[in-house]
């Protein structure tokens, strides 16, 4: 096949905005043009604006686009309400804001996208893609409670039970703990040595009074 083959960046960007003049009122000799603005996201609101008001909007944007923009239909100083100029009118000004979407598909500027207006945003609205992104990148650092737990091998419930082991030996060694307890816990793998009975004391308080005022470190041997 001879030619070259157009890529996705060559294509025009879509505008982010449609427009459509759906109808019209008069009042006090004036025409105020009913316009419905549809989103790509779905949403639409209607909008009544002037003619006046539409050619400040084109006099905003000449001086960024120049003679680029499409042709804006003239004022008109006589015959303004008759029915059949004002259906004309309103074609063309449709055709008019329409063109300006094709040339600025995204409404950068300020004053276009004062013009269309729009529903004010609000805590209910649908997050912005950058919000999604950063939602789901939490939710997959998060544990699945839907899933069943991993096993775990032997090696690492060995590591487990060592570093519980350590930190309740720190937790403790500072308290006065009986040592048949410290046994228990399994936090002392040698047997205690036994208190030694001072002179003129009974063995029973000499036992109680080392248990209270004697530090854990006395009682484990590897600190003797």
């Amino acid at each position: 096949m001879s030619g070259l083959r157009s890529t996705s960046s060559d294509a025009p960007v879509q505008p982010q905005y449609k427009v459509k003049f759906i109808g019209n009122t008069a009042d006090g000799g004036h025409t105020t043009y009913i316009i419905q603005v549809s989103h790509v996201d779905g949403s639409s609101w209607n909008l009544q604006r002037r003619y006046r008001a539409l050619r400040e909007l084109h006099d905003e944007l000449k001086l960024r686009y120049g003679e680029n923009l499409p042709h804006f239909p003239a004022k008109r100083f006589f015959g303004n309400n008759d029915p059949a100029f004002i259906a004309s009118r309103q074609v063309a000004l449709e055709q008019y804001i329409t063109g300006v979407l094709a040339i600025e598909p995204e409404v950068k500027t300020p004053v276009l996208r004062k013009f269309l207006g729009g529903p004010m945003p609000s805590p209910e609205q649908s997050p912005s893609r950058h919000e999604r992104e950063i939602m789901e990148g939490l939710e997959a650092k998060l544990l699945n409670f839907a899933l069943p737990p991993t096993p775990i091998d032997e090696a690492e419930m060995a590591e487990r039970k060592k570093k519980y082991k350590d930190s309740m030996r720190l937790s403790v060694m500072a308290q006065p703990v009986d040592p048949v307890i410290l046994r228990d816990l399994g936090l002392d793998e040698d047997p205690a040595p036994a208190l030694c009975k001072s002179a003129g004391s009974s063995g029973y308080a000499d036992w109680s009074y080392q248990m209270v005022h004697q530090p854990l470190w006395y009682l484990i041997p590897e600190f003797h």
